[in-house]
């Protein structure tokens, strides 16, 4: 099969599934883009002709890359030395420096929840393999990491998608945009700011999706995300995110995609009865439904170390279910 058709039949059987026919209309357009962005030797040429995601990728890598000079110009050209920049590249080299430890204190706070923990590896997973976990309000996000030493660790962030589709007017989407945007700006300030009382040596701060993908445990291919609101879809590619393939669908979150996928493999008789009943505020069930989930989708495995960018991708008659 070749990518093409892989990406847009996935694409089709995952919105199929959850019962979202109508986004199908869009489908052509998305599976166009996805054919641009996966073609051998042009992974990142549409990243690089269009506007790049400030809030996503700019702001985060502009810090683990070392300075101003990898900020791309407005029109889509890249200033300095790199325009093709690399989240797992970057994180590895800092890494690997001692005075890291080996280890990121990650912070994943969503819509009611916030998780965090240092990482157990040098390539932390999006939540798992942290020592505790803890459940807060957002007012005690900040005032969680004045007891702890992170002046001299890497701290990767993550912030909520903004989900227009809950709200209920103008007056109240441009109140939620303008306190999202307040928050992210308040993380940054506490972060980075040696006056504040909490500090980092370098930090990340990026969409959940983002982290997903770039954090996953195979890192090539086509990777599924999906949070208590917003799921996403996306292509990467020897550990590089393809901005230009991130498909965000608001409103069709974990509730309804693992309630759905639950009552499923109950009639499969492939789940047993432990998770008839989800709870979206139940970490453990939650994290029991994302191990069933993650066994039925079709990912690729782990690339090998010398796999760059301009090599094509492997032929997905070769992936394997995990």
């Amino acid at each position: 099969m070749h990518i093409n058709d892989f990406t847009g039949e996935l694409l089709y059987n995952i919105f199929a599934s959850i019962g979202c026919a109508q986004s199908l209309l869009c489908a052509g357009g998305v599976c166009s883009l996805w054919r641009t962005a996966t073609a051998p030797n042009a992974l990142w040429k549409k990243h690089l002709e269009s506007r790049w995601n400030l809030e996503e990728v700019l702001f985060a890598e502009t810090y683990l890359a070392g300075g101003l000079g990898a900020i791309p110009s407005a029109s889509g050209g890249a200033k300095g030395k790199s325009g093709k920049l690399n989240f797992k590249a970057i994180l590895a080299k800092r890494l690997r420096a001692k005075k890291h430890g080996g280890q990121v204190f990650i912070i994943d706070w969503g819509i009611w929840t916030m998780h965090c923990g240092w990482s157990g590896t040098d390539a932390p997973e999006h939540s798992r393999g942290w020592r505790y976990n803890e459940r807060t309000k957002h007012k005690g996000y900040l005032s969680r990491l004045k007891g702890l030493d992170t002046t001299t660790k890497l701290v990767i962030t993550t912030h909520p998608p903004f989900n227009p589709q809950t709200l209920d007017g103008p007056g109240q989407f441009k109140a939620q945009e303008a306190a999202q945007q307040k928050s992210v700006e308040d993380l940054r300030a506490s972060l980075m700011n040696p006056k504040q009382e909490v500090k980092a040596k370098s930090a990340c701060i990026l969409d959940q999706s983002i982290l997903a993908m770039v954090a996953a445990r195979r890192t090539a291919g086509v990777v599924l995300h999906y949070g208590f609101q917003t799921s996403s879809i996306g292509c990467v590619d020897a550990a590089c995110m393809l901005p230009g393939s991130l498909v965000i669908s608001p409103a069709l979150g974990a509730v309804h995609l693992l309630s759905y996928l639950v009552h499923k493999l109950h009639r499969l008789q492939i789940l047993s009865s432990g998770l008839q009943a989800l709870d979206p505020l139940d970490p453990w069930q939650l994290e029991a439904a994302a191990q069933v989930l993650e066994k039925y989708c079709c990912v690729a495995p782990t690339p090998p170390e010398n796999l760059h960018e301009d090599v094509p991708l492997q032929d997905p008659g070769h992936w394997e279910s995990t």
